[in-house]
């Protein structure tokens, strides 16, 4: 495993895209705009995430602002995506730790195999499953929810 494939599945949590802006939640599963805005945000900061440094310090600063962004979207998450963004958040704080027990230094964990197998069996298939839930969440309800996303329906009018 490669120092790029262990940021590279972080980043891989964030990877959606959304016009999302200000709106107000029809019923207990809608998003707010400021979940919206906030999962934007996460999915910008995942993208800008270098995957290549060898700098501990740059590695320690990407995950622990990534694990806090997870933690502001579990506050705000509309109940139909919580269990997901719950999933993402502990995958999060796991590496977190993982990584912080190597000093954030990627080549120490790239060289370790018992720290590799460590990062292997955090991302199971539950991980996957809540991560695409997260990028469809975002490129369907958060789109549609956008002030002038077409399509989006009118509550109350279908």
């Amino acid at each position: 495993m490669s120092a790029l494939a262990v940021l590279t599945a972080l980043a891989g949590l964030g990877a959606c895209s959304s016009t999302a802006g200000s709106t107000s939640p029809a019923n207990g599963n809608s998003p707010d705009g400021s979940f919206c805005s906030l999962l934007v945000a996460f999915q910008s900061t995942n993208a800008s995430t270098r995957t290549d440094s060898a700098d501990p310090a740059q590695n320690r600063a990407a995950i622990t602002n990534l694990v806090s962004q997870a933690a502001l979207l579990q506050k705000k998450a509309p109940a139909d995506i919580k269990p997901d963004v719950d999933v993402a958040a502990t995958y999060l704080q796991s590496v977190n730790a993982l990584l912080g027990r190597y000093g954030y230094d990627l080549a120490k964990v790239q060289q370790n195999q018992a720290a590799t197998e460590a990062f292997a069996a955090l991302t199971t298939d539950a991980v996957n499953a809540s991560r695409a839930a997260l990028v469809t969440y975002s490129s369907t309800t958060c789109a549609a929810a956008a002030p002038g996303a077409s399509g989006a329906a009118v509550p109350g009018t279908t």
